[in-house]
This record gives structure tokens, sequence and C-alpha cells, in this order.
């Protein structure tokens, strides 16, 4: 039996993807009945959507970063929630609404946060979450409710 083994370092081939170069790969094995290879992937990272995008003229929107949870979702999983971080904040990962006390880039009621907060061991309030914890917690309620709703209803 034949091993072969192959390491390919895939960021040094995408200098496009900028700081998620930098991103932690993921080595993956593959095996074959007469050898072995072992290759290191591309970092995945979110896809942007242009249309929902407030970064090019707002200093203090943000988009997900190369460690959200949201990058290993399809491309449509991700645009629908680019659409609801776009209409519920406008991509301010912190807002807050005085009229619903909801809060961060998905406009978390907080008795929905909590609800979340305490089944994914996050922080107990928005306000002290990171990005990637909030995107956690929407992601879970959309593959929980299969779907947006009725946390965000079906608009996007």
């Amino acid at each position: 039996m034949r091993k072969m083994i192959t390491a390919i370092v895939a960021a040094s081939f995408i200098p496009f993807l900028g700081a998620a170069a930098n991103a932690p790969t993921h080595p993956v094995k593959i095996l074959h009945s007469d050898y072995v290879t072992t290759t290191t992937v591309a970092p995945v990272v979110p896809i942007v959507f242009p249309k929902y995008d407030t970064t090019n003229y707002d200093d203090t929107a943000y988009l997900p970063s190369p460690t959200d949870p949201l990058r290993f979702e399809t491309r449509e999983v991700q645009e629908r929630f680019a659409c609801v971080r776009f209409y519920e904040s406008r991509n301010h990962p912190y807002s807050f609404n005085p009229s619903s006390s909801a809060h961060g880039w998905y406009q978390f009621l907080p008795y929905i946060w909590q609800y979340a907060a305490v089944r994914l061991h996050l922080p107990l309030t928005v306000s002290e979450a990171t990005l990637d914890q909030q995107s956690e917690a929407a992601l879970w309620y959309y593959h929980r409710n299969n779907g947006l709703a009725p946390e965000w209803g079906d608009g996007c």
C-alpha cells in the first residue's frame, strides 16, 4: 500500500481574501484505497451581499467576521440573515429599540435572547454578547424553527 501525504496551504493561493486569509484553516484527511492525503483547506468566510452592506457609508456598521457561524450556511441562508441584520439594525450590532427593548444585530427581545442564551451558554444580555454569539443564537432559532418565523417573520 502506497502512502502519499500532500500538504496544501490554500490560504497562500487566495490573497484576495485579505484578513480572511489569516483566519484559521481546517485540516482535512481524505482517505483513498491506496493513499492518504492531508490537505489544509482555505478558510470559509461569510458572503457579503452589496444590497445589504451599510459599511460603505456607515463607519459604525459591521458585517460578519471570518469566524461567524453563518459562514457554514448556504448562500440563501446567509442572504436571509444579511436581510434581517439590514432591516432590524442596519448592521449595528448593539443597536437598541426603546419601544420594544429589542437589542443587537438581530433585534432580540430580552426574553427571546435569554431563552437561547441559557441553552447555548451565552451571555445573558445581548449587549454582553459578541457578534459571533449573536449570530449563533440567531442560527439556533433558525434551525430550531425551520426558518425565520416567528422571531423575524418571513419578510426576508
